[in-house]
């Protein structure tokens, strides 16, 4: 469907009522180089402001592999021992092969890996503003918005999981999108992968709940445009397949039909207790040589009892796959009872863990110290401030204002955030902004269009899932699960977006139309 001509005296947003572009002016015919020179600049700024690239603090993370494992005997390694999908540790191994084969410093083949995903994700977002707004100048300032906005870079200084799902993440709502509107079958081909990739990346994002995104994909565009396609169902079966492989190897060679051994353990990890058993767990002798009895792949460098900087104590990070293995029945036990027969304490956790969830990347901002003028700057530059659309005006005020501020949150909603680096942004956050965005995703599925409707549940189905297992499971890193589908709050906000613009045309048209049946009135 062609979409509707700007008029003379018509308002600045040219919407057409399905959503496509006209041909003039398109955002994938003009240059991108200069996306990719603006993403560039960007990092270099964020990264001035905010420090240098890190790489040594993964090594001691106890979810992932001995880096020599990695380098020497990959494959092996993946398939036997890890506590995680294999995608992430995969692409580790990748980084350090390519080092050692171009003599250069594995940060940099990392940090490489993170500029790729940031210009990704900033290219996956300019189709999502395509798809939505047909203005060429307000497309182009919606983009320039996004690139320089800090937090869109909060996780380019390490080399971690976030990056990676927030990326997929993105992968998977432009393909679906495209394929809603009538694109072609490459498109949904995309989508699905993206969902493929974060099954195989972090073991929060489960086969049924990728698996109802690959479906509910696939219906949308016979919902929305009234054809489908005969090819479809044929490439959501192969992403379900590969999707549900990981698992089911881990059934046959763990008896565990998961993704990842680490969901007991973040079941257990939202409990008092969690901490003095977590001790015994990780300095436990028995346990670790029944882990090595058990563990089918015996290499030398796995054999060797490295020192954990994480955890402080002798133990590496290489035999926590086989003793989650064998404590999995009793985390999930013990972490089911304490919350039926705690319930009052755990709301209280709950509510708690909720407000922590909504930190987003704004934990990795917020906690770095200030660095003058230029902090400031950058941060009112964050006008997304956290993916969310609203300004991070907290930033600018004075140390008095925000003391003060502090302690009105303190005792308004002291029970909500209780935590001393929850700061005022946050709070705002869980308390307004976040239900405003859930409720203009049911006001879109009471009276909204169907291709709105379709995005206000797929924007129900994510954050309802992360929100919900993140604050059941482990609401300590709820601000990193949920960053990962921040590409969610864009799509919505630039529905509703869309939806402003139509609402200021229909007003500006109206008040012209009576203006002009006023002046051809006869006079009196």
């Amino acid at each position: 469907m062609r979409s509707k001509r700007r008029r003379k005296g018509s308002s600045e947003f040219s919407v057409s009522d399905s959503g496509r572009l006209s041909n003039d002016g398109r955002l994938s015919r003009s240059p991108d180089v200069l996306i990719l020179v603006a993403c560039l600049v960007s990092l270099v700024l964020t990264l001035m402001f905010w420090g240098t690239f890190g790489f040594t603090w993964a090594s001691s993370a106890y979810q992932l592999l001995d880096y020599n494992l990695l380098a020497s005997d990959a494959l092996r390694s993946l398939w036997y021992c890890h506590a995680q999908p294999p995608l992430f540790n995969a692409l580790t191994a990748v980084g350090l092969k390519l080092s050692l084969a171009l003599r250069m410093w594995p940060g940099v083949i990392f940090a490489i890996f993170n500029l790729a995903l940031v210009v990704l994700s900033v290219w996956c977002v300019a189709r999502l503003i395509e798809e939505y707004v047909s203005e060429p100048r307000v497309r182009w300032l919606l983009v320039l918005a996004y690139v320089l906005n800090p937090s869109v870079y909060a996780y380019s200084g390490q080399w971690f999981y976030d990056l990676l799902c927030y990326g997929w993440f993105l992968v998977f709502l432009a393909g679906w999108l495209i394929w809603m509107k009538g694109g072609r079958l490459v498109a949904y081909a995309a989508s699905v992968g993206g969902a493929v990739l974060l099954v195989w990346t972090r073991s929060h994002f489960s086969v049924p709940f990728a698996g109802v995104l690959v479906i509910l994909s696939g219906l949308s565009r016979w919902y929305v445009t009234g054809r489908g396609h005969r090819a479809w169902p044929m490439v959501a079966a192969i992403g379900l397949a590969v999707m549900a492989f990981w698992p089911a190897k881990n059934a046959m060679l763990f008896g565990m039909p998961a993704s990842s051994s680490w969901e007991s353990y973040t079941l257990a990890r939202a409990t008092p207790w969690a901490s003095a058993w977590y001790g015994d767990f990780y300095r436990n002798e028995a346990l670790d040589m029944e882990a090595v009895r058990r563990c089918p792949y015996q290499h030398p460098v796995l054999l060797c009892r490295t020192k954990s900087p994480y955890f402080g104590a002798a133990e590496g990070p290489n035999w926590n796959h086989y003793k989650l293995l064998l404590m999995r029945e009793p985390y999930v036990r013990r972490g089911v009872e304490w919350r039926l027969h705690h319930r009052r304490e755990w709301m209280e956790h709950a509510a708690f863990f909720y407000t922590k969830a909504c930190l987003h990347d704004a934990a990795h901002l917020l906690q770095q110290p200030s660095r003058g003028w230029g902090h400031r700057f950058w941060t009112m530059l964050d006008l997304p401030n956290r993916c969310v659309l609203y300004a991070d005006l907290t930033s600018l005020l004075p140390s008095g204002c925000l003391h003060a501020l502090e302690t009105i949150k303190i005792r308004l909603v002291g029970w909500l955030s209780a935590d001393e680096w929850v700061p005022v942004q946050v709070s705002a956050f869980a308390l307004l902004v976040l239900p405003g965005f859930a409720a203009m995703a049911l006001g879109f599925l009471v009276r909204g269009s169907r291709e709105e409707r379709v995005a206000a549940v797929v924007y129900l189905i994510t954050m309802g899932y992360m929100f919900g297992t993140t604050i059941l499971t482990d609401g300590n890193e709820g601000y990193r699960m949920v960053f990962a589908v921040k590409g969610g709050h864009i799509m919505l906000g630039l529905c509703g977006l869309r939806r402003v613009a139509k609402w200021w045309r229909r007003r500006h048209d109206r008040q012209r139309l009576t203006a002009v049946r006023t002046a051809d009135c006869p006079r009196s």
